[in-house]
């Protein structure tokens, strides 16, 4: 027995099994990851060589890191480095028992004995859109925001923080989407007082082999939401096309309302006095006009302007008159109506020299009318605009006798709107007036408002029993001359010595021319 020889050139037979220690999944493999190799063999064997590669990449050398010779399972190890490749764990074992007889080893047929290396982190692309029915590139308070994930291989369910514009990062919620997917859906309500300008999102997220990744913001322009949460500001200016009075609209006159904003707005309704105007235009600007009547109703017209928002988010919007005293109209479709006096006193004559005062009084100011008497056009006074004006008309020699007859005309009021003028019924005294052209008035029996006469050197008020013969004929009306009444109910002066006849004009009546001299004693009238 000591000489047995025991012939063995037969290979040993083994088998390898890949493992990693990825604690996703150790069938995976990424960079860090331990990646184990363990051969176990039919008989007692040399360390085995251990060289394994990932896909495509070159081999690289595995230490042993359990068994020694003589042993039946041996275990080799290496850690996944940057730069290695992926790919499926693809490795050569060869392995010699005590005799020296080598084999090569064969991997378990086992999907738990395979190592896949994926180095390599996922990427994304995230879209972000909003539910806004006027513009889904933008969003304002109550619109939903969804950010949809697009990986390039099955990932875990990602973690997805936006903001608006310098704002802080919101969670948003993964509403689709689960573990190992490659398409999510985050969504998020916005709230009134956050943040408002562009979207930006930090989408993170890992494949199976535990690489992370970081999502960018896709580049079609649908992709873009930015929030704006403040509500669009207009102004309105009121105007017409009134050439005479702009701040005052007549009958035929167009109003004018311009509305203009800082952005985009839709059509605005405006209403002004209880009328709805016709609205044209578009983007930031807009016209509203309407045409006066006389059935408009009149007084300073108040507008609003209303049912508008910004084209982009639907904010809905507020517009403020513009504070000028060129944006403000008032509606006047009453003409004016005004009347007039001409007048000295009640029943008076008038005679040349002397001024008759015409007054005209108006229901509302008016421009300056114009005055006539007897054809001839009279000064008037007063600043325009006014109610009031007056015009003093001048008695001439040339006037001739008759009654004089003055007409107001040219009423308009300072919108341009023209009215009428009338006689004043209540002052009837003052309209018609009589006047005459004589050198010197005829004595009334009844007594007038005749102006004092002129003192003169003789004595006056010295009643006469008859009259003293004059040198030169007396050009008074009277058919002859006749004692001068005394007017009653003055008393009688004392007799006095009826003074010399005097060739010397007597004093006549003011502000009348003076008479021609007579005889006659002077009287005054009372």
């Amino acid at each position: 027995p000591d000489c047995d020889v025991v012939i063995d050139n037969v290979p040993p037979v083994a088998q390898f099994c890949v493992m990693s220690t990825n604690a996703n999944d150790f069938s995976l493999a990424t960079i860090g990851d331990t990646v184990t190799v363990t051969v176990t063999t039919n008989e007692p064997s040399a360390v085995p060589s251990v060289q394994c590669r990932f896909g495509t990449g070159p081999y690289m050398t595995y230490n042993v890191v359990a068994g020694s010779t003589g042993s039946t399972i041996f275990s080799a190890s290496r850690v996944v480095a940057a730069g290695e490749g992926s790919g499926n764990v693809d490795c050569v074992v060869t392995v010699a028992d005590v005799l020296g007889n080598s084999g090569t080893a064969t991997q378990v047929a086992d999907p738990n004995c395979a190592v896949l290396v994926d180095p390599t982190p996922p990427t994304a692309t995230y879209c972000a859109m909003s539910n806004n029915p006027t513009d889904t590139h933008y969003a304002t308070a109550g619109n939903t925001v969804s950010v949809t994930v697009t990986t390039s291989e099955g990932t875990s369910v990602p973690s997805v923080q936006c903001r608006n514009g310098a704002g802080p990062y919101m969670t948003y919620t993964v509403v689709s989407g689960a573990a190992g997917a490659s398409s999510f859906t985050a969504t998020r309500t916005v709230l009134a007082g956050e943040a408002e300008g562009a979207l930006s999102c930090l989408v993170t997220f890992a494949d199976a082999a535990g690489n992370t990744g970081t999502a960018t913001a896709s580049t079609n322009p649908a992709c873009a939401v930015t929030n704006d949460l403040t509500p669009p500001a207009a102004l309105y200016c009121v105007s017409c096309t009134n050439p005479t009075a702009p701040a005052i609209a007549t009958p035929g006159n167009v109003i004018n309302v311009t509305i203009t904003s800082l952005e985009p707005i839709t059509p605005p309704h405006v209403t002004c006095g209880g009328v709805a105007f016709t609205v044209s235009g578009s983007g930031m600007l807009y016209f509203a006009t309407y045409t006066v009547t006389n059935a408009s109703p009149e007084g300073l017209l108040s507008c609003i302007v209303t049912d508008f928002t910004d084209i982009t988010s639907g904010n809905p919007g507020t517009a403020t008159q513009v504070a000028l005293s060129t944006c403000v109209v008032y509606i006047d479709v009453s003409p004016p109506v005004a009347q007039f006096c001409a007048g000295f006193n009640s029943g008076m004559t008038v005679y040349p020299g002397q001024v008759v005062n015409v007054t005209v009084h108006a229901n509302e100011q008016i421009q300056r009318p114009t005055v006539t008497c007897n054809g001839s056009p009279v000064t008037v006074y007063g600043s325009a605009p006014s109610a009031d004006y007056f015009a003093l008309y001048t008695v001439t020699a040339a006037t001739g006798d008759g009654q004089i007859t003055c007409t107001v005309t040219n009423v308009v009021d300072v919108g341009g709107l023209p009215g009428t003028a009338s006689a004043s019924p209540s002052n009837a005294g003052c309209f018609p007036i009589a006047k005459v052209t004589s050198d010197s008035p005829s004595p009334s029996p009844s007594p007038t408002r005749t102006p004092s006469p002129t003192p003169s050197p003789s004595p006056t008020r010295t009643p006469s029993p008859s009259p003293s013969p004059s040198p030169s004929p007396t050009p008074t009306p009277s058919p002859s001359p006749s004692p001068t009444p005394t007017p009653s109910p003055s008393p009688s002066p004392s007799p006095s010595p009826t003074p010399s006849p005097s060739p010397s004009p007597s004093p006549s009546p003011s502000p009348s021319p003076s008479p021609s001299p007579s005889s006659t004693p002077s009287v005054t009238r009372s």
